[in-house]
Formats: C-alpha cells, structure tokens, sequence
C-alpha cells in the first residue's frame, strides 16, 4: 500500500476506513460491531440480572421504546438534511447541479455556517452542545 492510499484509509479518529472489497476486513467488522453492541446492551438492559419476570418485560419494553426513538430521531435528522438542503438552494437561488460551482461565495459560505456545523441552527448541532454541555 503506498503512502496516498495509507492516508486515504485512516480517519481523523485513528480508526480505519472500511475497505469493503476484502472479505476478511468485512468479517473483522462485523465481529468487532458485533462485539460492541453486545456491550452496550449488556450495559444498558441486563436481561440474565432480572430475576422477575416483571423485570425483564420492564427491560423489554425500555429497549422496544429506545429503538422506536431512535427510529424518530433517524426519520427526523433525514427530513431536517433534506430542508436543510431546499433552504440553500432557494436562498442562494440556484440548482442541484449549480450547487457544487456556487458554494465559493460570500453568502453562500454565510449560509452554510449558519445552516451546518457547530454553531449552527441544526438539530443535530443542538444536540452535540447539549451533550458536550
């Protein structure tokens, strides 16, 4: 593997991009992940600690109400990047296929920053500070 390739396949969080055509790295993934959410719910709903059966039913219908929410808050993120998206195009004035060329402006970098990142307006930037805070 040369050097381009080496920087291409690490991110900024010293974990390695996901090279889907060999089989062996798409195994090691799947263990790896699988692994990982097998600690978070083994930490979140220890089912074999229940003793009652009331217990487990209760775990049960925390874990069914965390995937639903995380459902919501996955449909919610998508619509809000897809308004997110319309409110650029018709603020800047311009196309899908203009997007790209009109993104060096002033207004649309002003745009952007008020619209993605950090600092932004966003759901998902609201709640990182939340998180952070």
């Amino acid at each position: 593997m040369d050097v381009r390739t080496a920087k291409a396949h690490i991110t900024g969080y010293g974990r390695q991009v996901m090279d889907w055509r060999n089989p062996k790295s798409v195994e090691t993934r799947i263990v790896r992940l699988k692994q990982e959410i097998g600690q978070i719910e083994s930490f979140l709903y220890d089912l074999d600690a229940q003793k009652e059966r009331m217990g487990v039913a209760a775990l049960l219908e925390h874990k069914r109400d965390d995937l639903v929410r995380a459902a919501v808050l996955q449909i919610h993120t998508a619509i809000e990047d897809l308004l997110t998206q319309i409110i650029l195009y018709c603020a800047l004035g311009i196309t899908k296929e203009k997007y790209k060329n009109r993104l060096r402006s002033d207004k649309a970098k002003a745009f952007r920053r008020m619209l993605y990142g950090g600092g932004s307006l966003s759901m998902r930037s609201s709640t990182l500070r939340l998180a952070s805070d």
